[in-house]
């Protein structure tokens, strides 16, 4: 495919959509992993300083934001397979 032109893309520029899509992968993929750090600092897994109560509100909260940021690094997964960049295994893990 040609990233500078796409007939059946409308005029759309490839290479800067190819962009925009990768800055907002990397973006996804890293709230992802601090989520799960947080996660596991908020369930016991590492040292925490928060009480109890506080860890466990935490950790419901965040443990829905994982989920959330999980099928959105999927959707982009699929996206990147779809706008057939050859990177996109290695851009969403």
């Amino acid at each position: 495919m040609n990233l500078e032109t796409n007939s059946t893309a409308g005029g759309v520029d490839m290479r800067a959509l190819h962009e925009d899509f990768r800055e907002a992968a990397l973006e996804a993929r890293s709230s992802y992993r601090a989520a799960c750090l947080l996660v596991r600092l908020l369930n016991g897994e590492t040292e925490a300083s928060f009480s109890v109560t506080d860890r466990e509100g935490l950790a419901v909260l965040l443990e829905s934001i994982q989920g959330r940021l999980e099928l959105s690094i999927q959707g982009l997964g699929v996206t990147a397979q779809v706008l057939g960049m050859p990177d996109a295994w290695e851009l969403m893990h």
